[in-house]
Formats: structure tokens, sequence, C-alpha cells
């Protein structure tokens, strides 16, 4: 525990010496991309008739002329109009409509404008799109490729496939600031498997700057995913309980650090913290009428809710999947319960976090669903996986060393 302690407090440094990198990031990014060029390059810009809310604001975000890039950075106005909804600002604001003013939006961190912003300033937004879907793809091949090594082929379809059917992957490329963040979710609990199949000792550290990155890049969709994800990966390589929990302190502790960096510096450049603990009070249980209850279990209900009506046909093939992959199992044996009981305690933390953002997760169901996809997933593979006849994990078989403390008896693995 000590050492475990020591590694969250080394995380916890190196996090803090990330942010004015992230700030000065966001500084460079409106020389090498003006707001004016990018302004000039949208001319004409043919949004997609579904085009979202969180698009337009991610297009329109740090678009503000006349202001410096690190008014820009710290500020992340947006535009707003005399009428209409976010889209349309933005096609005010590139028309230089006179009627558009601009909102500071100073409580997140804006990381995917160094990509988005800078590609949009020379290239067009087509070949954006596509690209992105390119990286989801590979960071999901990654994480099916690892999770191969780790838990076996058939443990790694039950996982993959109720993520991929069970949630808007199909379409959600067509959006950056969806994009960037999932592709990340996928590649960086592909690392951790890939590490964790390793007598590893980094595996803290790793996580603290995962959730210090996925904060800077993503806009609070989907935040729990990636450490369910790789608090799932650890325990199936064998890690302590322990361990495990300490990974996922780690995330959520680089996550927030970075976030409470973002609070600090935007009060020091004179933004009040009454108007944003305002509105943090109001993401975790505010009312917005027609849209949040506060009924005990309101966000989980809402969010199932939201899946089964959206994705009923996949429900379906979901309830057969464990059929399909009985004859990779056979013979049939009852899963060890107290095995898969431990390997399913990771789907815990997506709702936890519903329940702490009750407001945000009702609003925006469409959007915080997504992890529940994996949570079938890492239900059926943990099954599986229990089911299994007692045997070391893949995870130690051919890397362990008598010298190294990590490794755990095997024996012990299963708890």
């Amino acid at each position: 525990m000590k050492l475990q302690l020591k590694r969250l407090c080394v995380a916890a440094l190196l996090v803090l010496a990330l942010q004015p990198i992230y700030l000065l990031a966001l500084v460079a990014t409106d020389y090498v991309a003006p707001p004016e060029l990018r302004r000039e390059r949208m001319q004409g810009i043919q949004l997609t008739p579904t085009s979202t809310t969180e698009e337009c604001v991610e297009l329109g975000t740090g678009l503000q002329p006349g202001v410096t890039g690190l008014y820009n950075a710290i500020m992340s106005a947006r535009p707003l109009a005399d009428k209409g909804v976010p889209c349309d600002f933005l096609l005010a604001a590139i028309a230089k409509d006179p009627s558009v003013t601009w909102w500071p939006y100073p409580r997140y961190w804006h990381g995917y404008r160094v990509l988005v912003d800078t590609w949009l300033t020379y290239l067009p937004i087509y070949p954006l799109r596509y690209l992105m879907l390119a990286a989801m793809i590979a960071g999901l091949t990654w994480l099916a490729f690892e999770l191969r090594f780790l838990i076996g082929a058939e443990g790694a379809l039950a996982l993959i496939v109720p993520t991929v059917v069970l949630s808007d992957l199909w379409f959600c490329w067509i959006y950056a600031v969806h994009a960037i963040p999932i592709a990340f979710i996928f590649a960086g609990s592909a690392f951790v498997a890939r590490k964790a199949r390793r007598p590893d000792r980094d595996l803290i550290l790793i996580a603290a700057l995962l959730g210090s990155l996925f904060n800077y890049i993503d806009f609070l969709h989907n935040v729990p995913w990636q450490p369910m994800l790789i608090a799932f990966v650890a325990l199936a390589a064998g890690r302590r309980g322990s361990e495990a929990f300490a990974i996922v302190v780690a995330w959520f502790a680089g996550y927030s650090l970075t976030w409470a960096s973002k609070w600090a510096i935007a009060c020091a450049a004179g933004v009040k913290w009454s108007d944003i603990f305002e509105v943090i009070l109001y993401r975790l249980h505010g009312d917005a009428p027609g849209y949040v209850s506060h009924s005990f279990l309101a966000p989980s209900k809402k969010v199932f809710l939201y899946l089964y009506h959206h994705e009923q046909s996949a429900m379906l093939f979901l309830i057969l999947l464990p059929t399909l992959l009985l004859p990779t199992l056979l013979p049939v044996r009852w899963p060890n319960l107290n095995r898969f009981a431990i390997l399913s305690l990771p789907v815990l933390i997506p709702f936890m976090w519903f329940e702490l953002l009750s407001n945000h997760t009702q609003i925006h169901a469409w959007i915080t669903y997504r992890p529940l996809a994996s949570c079938f997933g890492i239900l059926i593979a943990a099954a599986i996986i229990a089911s299994r006849s007692a045997q070391p994990p893949l995870a130690f078989q051919t890397t362990r060393r008598e010298h190294e403390p990590d490794v755990v008896p095997q024996q012990q693995r299963a708890d």
C-alpha cells in the first residue's frame, strides 16, 4: 500500500508538470491556425444534416477574432447570435454577422482544438472525418488484439462485439469532438492491456497520465469508459484487487487534477470561482424540468432506457451472443462465481459516475450511455474467463521472474 501511495504521489507531480504544456499547446494553436484564417477556410462549410450542438461548439470554440492566443486558450469563447441554435451561431460567426457575440467558456480544457483547428486551417473537413474513422478503427483493433493475448479470442470477441453493436460507433466518427476521445479510450486501454501482461510496475503512473490526457481532449462525454476497461484488463491479467483499485484511483486523480488546473487558470485570468462552481453543482444535481429526475437511480435508468429504445435489434443479438460462443467453451463449465464477481466489479464504475453527475447524465443520455455497451461485454467476458479450469493467466506465463515482487503467486491470482 505504501508503494502504491508513493506511485500515486509521483503520478500527481507528473500530471501537474503537464498543465503548462497543455496551456502552451493551445496558445500555440492560435499562431499555427489563426482564427481569421480558419474562418476563411470554413466559408461555405457544409454541416451534415445530423450536425450536433457539440460539433458546432467544437468548430466555433477559439474562433473569436482580435484576441490573443492566451485569451482563446483560457476563455475558449464560442459564438452566440440573435436567434437559432449553436450551428446557426457558427455559420453566423463564419459569415461575420455583426449580431454575433462571444460567450467565454473557460470551464473545460479544449485540447481537441490542437488537432482540429490546425487541420481545418489548411485542409477540408471531410478528410478529417475519415481520419477520425481510421483512428477509431485502429484503437479498437489494437484493443481487440491485446485482449486476444490477455483473455483469449472468445473473451476478446465477447467484449468487443457488444461495444460495437450496442453503441453509436457506426456514425459518431463524423464528429471529431466525439471520435478523438473514443479513439483515445480504446488505444489507452489497449496500451494498459499490453503492459498488464508483464510484471510492470508503472500501471498507476500510466493510468494517471491517461486520465489527465483524456480530460484535456474530452468534452465530458464518456468519462468512466476508459477506467472501467483498464480496471478489467488489470484484473484479467491477474493483478491484485488493491492494485486495480489504485489504478482506477490514479486515473480519476489525473483526470480531476487536470480539470482543477483549468479552473485555477481560469480564475487567475479573472473568471469568478462562483460562476464555475455554479456550473459544477448544476452538472451534479441541477434541476432541468422535463429532463432530470432526482429519484433514486434515475440516471442509470435513463441510460438503460435510451440503450433499449435505440438498440432493440442489437439487444436481441447480444442475448444470443453467449449461445454463439458456447461451442468455443465446450466442455461447458459452471463459472467460478467468486472469480466472475471480481472480474465484473469494473462495471460498477460507470454507474457510480452516472449517479454522481446525475444532471449531465440524464440531459446527455444519448452520449453518456456508451460505456453500457462495454459493461455487457465485460460481463460476458468475465463469465467466459471464470468458466475456465484453474490455470495461470496468460499475462505472466512467459514473463515471470522469481525476483519480481509484483508477480502474484498462482493460487492467489484469482483474488
